[in-house]
């Protein structure tokens, strides 16, 4: 990722196509069997052990395929919420009130550490888990904002 300190860089940006040439000037590289999920993008020497991998994710994003989540330290499930898109999220009668789309790269997040806190049930934390994986972006929840890879606590 180009970051210069704890700051996004897009002068440090590195693409895919020429993270690929630079190793493939030096080795011949063939594809690696792709595995369910990757973020990386593997390839291999042939006649050689193991393989290399590139997550590109700023020049070739995987997100349609990704099926992660990030849970932060401070007990966050990360989302973008900028406004407001399905209203049923919005209703504030709803278990899934104030959950928007999922995303490792999105700004925004769910505090499933307060809805614990107020005595949240499981049922009800699946319901907030779901409701946001219901609504994941197809790339990097729609924003390029720069964020902060630093959290520090109390």
């Amino acid at each position: 990722m180009p970051f210069s300190g704890n700051r996004w860089d897009d002068s440090k940006l590195v693409p895919h196509r020429a993270a690929l040439a630079a190793a493939g000037a030096r080795h011949a590289l063939a594809p690696a069997a792709a595995r369910p999920h990757d973020t990386a993008r593997r390839w291999r020497v042939p006649g050689a052990r193991g393989h290399v991998g590139f997550i590109s994710s700023m020049t070739q994003h995987f997100c349609d395929s990704c099926n992660r989540l990030r849970l932060t330290a401070d007990g966050n499930l990360k989302v973008r919420r900028p406004h407001c898109l399905l209203t049923t999220l919005c209703d504030a009668s709803s278990p899934e009130r104030g959950v928007r789309q999922v995303c490792l790269f999105g700004a925004a997040e769910v505090s499933l550490r307060d809805a614990m806190r107020d005595g949240a049930t499981d049922e009800a934390l699946t319901a907030l888990v779901r409701a946001a994986l219901r609504n994941k972006k197809a790339r990097h929840a729609g924003t390029c904002a720069a964020l902060s890879l630093v959290l520090i606590t109390a």
